[in-house]
């Protein structure tokens, strides 16, 4: 956030609504996916997209500040 003050409130905004998104999309399928194929499936399959998502951070947490300083001066954050 400190990178991108003049956008903080707005991505903020994004993370949280998209996290809730997901989550109730989580939850409202959990159920009747259980129910069809079996603990064993659906979770294996739902630890499987959660260990796929942590990877997806990996090159973030390693390229970040590079990231970070190549987008620094786009016109669209800074305003």
């Amino acid at each position: 956030m400190d990178c991108y003050y003049p956008a903080a409130p707005e991505a903020i905004s994004l993370i949280v609504g998209l996290k809730n998104v997901i989550g109730f999309g989580f939850g409202y399928g959990a159920a009747p996916w259980i129910k069809n194929q079996g603990f064993k499936s659906s979770l294996g399959a739902m630890a499987g997209i959660t260990f796929g998502s942590i990877l997806l951070g990996v090159p973030l947490y390693v390229f970040g500040k590079q990231l970070r300083f190549a987008t620094a001066k786009w016109k669209l954050i800074m305003w």
